[in-house]
């Protein structure tokens, strides 16, 4: 049997996946095609090694590396990058391990635990090095951004989180732009999605019918609503939800005071 070219076996997935997608008016449609041409190239993939060192009552196992490639919007000209804290953070990984492993996991401790080798892979396939730069563990939110030369002098495409609309409307149509995996070759892609709920308490959170971790929801005029993240309970990620870009700029300048 003679095998499809790996771009064309992409296509072809593609093209199986498309009658999932519901038609919308040109007129909604045009709203996404917007969002994708002005902010494809902000949504990057956030790329880094965790370390995780366990312990077993006194005994410690050798360290263990999970190699982790996520999306990411960048929020800043500086190319300061957003995703999901749960994604990354070495304690929400081992916790989510532990249950995991059930009977296995009710003596397991992290012994030590470090994030290293972060780099930001950008819509071109350019590698930037990156570090971590702020946290916040209740919006489930994770602070990347550039250093060294590849920084320097550099204005990156960007999603402005201070331009999102007042209000929502449920049931209303969105846009969410994201990235396909390695296997589809990193392309750029934008989904309809609906707002189906609004959780006021604990916090605000946006519902939708669709999620993309690390990327960002946008109007049909291109405003940005906020960043696709994850609710934990417990140390472990139990759903998606939409963190709204008010709360991101929050995360943003409690890490700008931090520092």
């Amino acid at each position: 049997m003679q095998r499809l070219p790996r771009v064309s076996f992409c296509l072809l997935l593609v093209a199986l996946a498309a009658p999932l997608v519901r038609a919308l008016p040109d007129a909604e449609a045009a709203g996404g095609r917007l969002a994708l041409r002005r902010y494809g190239d902000a949504v990057v993939v956030v790329k880094a090694t965790v370390v995780l060192k366990v312990s077993y009552g006194e005994r410690t196992m050798p360290p263990r590396e999970n190699r982790v490639e996520i999306n990411g919007t960048m929020i800043a000209p500086n190319g300061l990058t957003v995703t999901a804290l749960s994604q990354i953070d070495p304690e929400t990984l081992f916790e989510t391990m532990r249950g995991q492993m059930v009977q296995q996991g009710a003596g397991m401790e992290l012994a030590q635990s470090e994030v290293k080798d972060v780099k930001l892979r950008l819509y071109d396939g350019t590698e930037v090095p990156a570090r971590v730069v702020g946290k916040d563990a209740i919006h489930d939110l994770v602070l990347v951004e550039p250093v060294g030369a590849d920084k320097a002098g550099r204005a990156f495409t960007c999603v402005p989180m201070e331009e999102a609309p007042e209000a929502m409307s449920l049931l209303g149509t969105y846009f969410l732009v994201s990235r396909t995996s390695e296997a589809m070759l990193r392309a750029a892609i934008v989904q309809p999605v609906t707002v189906i709920g609004i959780v006021e308490r604990p916090r605000r959170m946006i519902l939708l019918n669709g999620d993309a971790i690390g990327c960002p929801a946008f109007d049909v005029q291109g405003r940005v609503l906020g960043i696709c993240a994850r609710y934990t309970a417990k140390g472990v990620p139990v759903g998606p939800v939409l963190v709204p870009a008010a709360d991101v700029v929050n995360a943003v300048n409690q890490a700008a005071s931090a520092n």
